[in-house]
């Protein structure tokens, strides 16, 4: 099943996949051209992802090094 998590602060709403993928930004800012609105929609969507994708690296390694520093004790 397909599960949708919504984080809103002021008038950004991001939703998220189960798998904390970003899957949509929306901006209720009424007063912006709507290509300018899309525009900035797309950058913060782009943005947040890559945002995920590094914080997810940086865990991967830390994960390593912990798992390293275990494995050393063992022998």
């Amino acid at each position: 099943k397909k599960v949708i998590i919504e984080a809103e602060q002021g008038n950004v709403l991001i939703k998220f996949n189960a798998e904390q993928q970003p899957q949509s930004v929306t901006i209720n800012l009424d007063s912006l051209d709507p290509k300018v609105k899309k525009e900035l929609e797309d950058n913060i969507l782009q943005a947040v992802t890559k945002g995920i994708k590094k914080s997810q690296e940086v865990a991967a390694e830390n994960m390593k090094g912990i798992l390293g520093d275990l494995t050393a004790g063992l022998g």
